[in-house]
């Protein structure tokens, strides 16, 4: 299915729910970097009563193109829902809300917050938190994988609540028994 065809589902979901005059604020785009989610509703937030001018609905082509096109048109309504909820009620309406449940129902598809794709090999591969000694009060302290890579590369940038520089603890099987 290309953006056009999309684009017209588009319209006829909006058509449900009598928003019709929404289709041409909404940028609807595939978005190659996604890995699992299946969709995302974007805009810019200024108030939280601030009805935005454009939105940009995203979608994941690994998932709706190639591995699950049926999700497609469920996908695109959740995100569709999140607009015209945006747009009628502000920041006033909860995300997955009553609301939002409510605009779904009237497109026809099945309120659902997450989707039970199989998303095997697209997650992205993390890096375990690592473990620190303070020097000054031998405290052990954990950063996650970021903060790690950064202490690593930086030597000394993170400090301990006491002041004390960290210094890495090494592996158990690297520990020193006597």
């Amino acid at each position: 299915m290309n953006l056009e065809t999309i684009r017209t589902e588009a319209r006829k979901l909006l058509g449900l729910v009598q928003a019709e005059e929404l289709h041409d604020r909404i940028e609807i785009l595939f978005n190659p970097r996604m890995r699992t989610r299946a969709g995302a509703c974007t805009y810019r937030r200024i108030r939280r009563d601030h009805v935005p001018g454009k939105f940009q609905i995203e979608l994941n082509p690994t998932l709706l193109l190639h591995r699950h096109p049926e999700a497609l048109l469920p996908t695109l309504a959740h995100e569709l829902a999140h607009v015209v909820v945006r747009a009628r009620f502000g920041g006033n309406a909860r995300n997955h809300g009553k609301e939002w449940t409510s605009m779904l129902k009237r497109m026809g598809h099945t309120p659902e917050r997450c989707h039970n794709m199989n998303v095997e090999g697209l997650k992205r591969k993390t890096r375990p938190s690592t473990r620190w000694i303070c020097l000054a009060c031998n405290k052990i302290v954990t950063l996650g994988p970021v903060q790690s890579m950064r202490e690593n590369r930086r030597g000394g940038s993170y400090v301990c609540l006491c002041g004390g520089r960290l210094e890495r603890k090494p592996a158990r099987s690297q520990q020193c028994l006597f």
